[in-house]
């Protein structure tokens, strides 16, 4: 199947794509670290790919290859794609997770559209390839999902996550992006980094493709702070936080109160959210004495 590169036209102009979207045995990205960064398949194999880095070493271009091959399934989604974690032929060097699904050149698009230092927003996808019927985009490696997490986390951490990411999302609105499907499974954890970021853009809303009958993302956080602070991996209306079941949460007054805040103003941005949550964290953390 041949595939040819999108022109302006047909890419999310509106977000200045980047051009560097690449196809099959071409360039795919470009890191400020590196002169040159490239992917490929590997001939003859479903979900083998090679990553071939050059590098300048006492004025000299330096290149280096690497075979990633499947290590395990993570799992699969309601859209068909598959996600594998992938490691380094051999055995040495970081494995990686690969998503392969039939189009995901508007998650790729989305994902550029920020830096890899923006907390609450997944680290931009290494590579994005096209290989006859399928897709892949080769990601980092988080080590687990908000839902696997939920019921381990101390109060502070609680009010650390909401921070980061209703940070996430405020940033993400301010691209004009609606995330779609926030749930505590599209919440990812990095151990090392200390951060969570809302992944999967798979169903993400621009004013390119604004389809109607969307989910609201403030709608579908608040139910992941409802869980985040309950202790719940799914947290039904009729147990949602409410003034009473708030004040059991263990937290000061002050920190309280910025809760309460959130909970009781359904009207409330991701900023405002972020705003607020960020001022709990604060008080906890240092609080007034009185």
């Amino acid at each position: 199947m041949s595939i040819s590169p999108p022109t302006n036209s047909s890419a999310l102009v509106a977000y200045q794509s980047p051009e560097s979207l690449i196809y099959k045995s071409q360039k795919i990205a470009e890191h400020p670290s590196l002169p040159k960064t490239t992917w490929h398949v590997e001939p003859n194999s479903a979900y083998s790919v090679t990553r071939i880095k050059t590098k300048i070493v006492d004025g000299k271009p330096v290149t280096s290859s690497t075979t990633y091959e499947v290590i395990d399934a993570v799992g699969s989604s309601y859209s068909s794609s598959m996600v594998f974690i992938i490691g380094p032929k051999g055995g040495k060097g970081k494995p990686k997770v690969m998503k392969v699904v039939g189009s995901c050149k508007h998650e790729y698009e989305i994902a550029q559209l920020w830096k890899n230092k923006t907390v609450g927003l997944m680290i931009s996808p290494k590579a994005h390839l096209v290989d006859d019927d399928k897709e892949l985009l080769i990601m980092h490696k988080y080590d687990g999902t908000l839902y696997e997490r939920i019921l381990n986390l101390t109060p502070e951490q609680k009010l650390e996550a909401i921070c980061q990411i209703s940070s996430g999302l405020a940033d993400l609105h301010s691209l004009k992006i609606n995330h779609s499907d926030i749930k505590l499974t599209n919440i990812l954890y990095d151990k090392r980094k200390n951060r969570y970021d809302i992944i999967d853009f798979e169903y993400s809303q621009t004013p390119k493709n604004n389809i109607p009958n969307r989910r609201d993302d403030i709608e579908d956080f608040r139910e992941v702070i409802h869980s985040i602070l309950s202790d719940r991996k799914y947290t039904p209306q009729e147990l949602r936080l409410n003034e009473k079941s708030i004040s059991k949460l263990g937290y000061s007054e002050e920190v309280l109160k910025y809760i309460k805040d959130v909970a009781t103003h359904k009207n409330y941005s991701a900023q405002a959210i972020s705003h607020l949550f960020h001022k709990a964290l604060e008080e906890y953390r240092n609080p007034i004495l009185t």
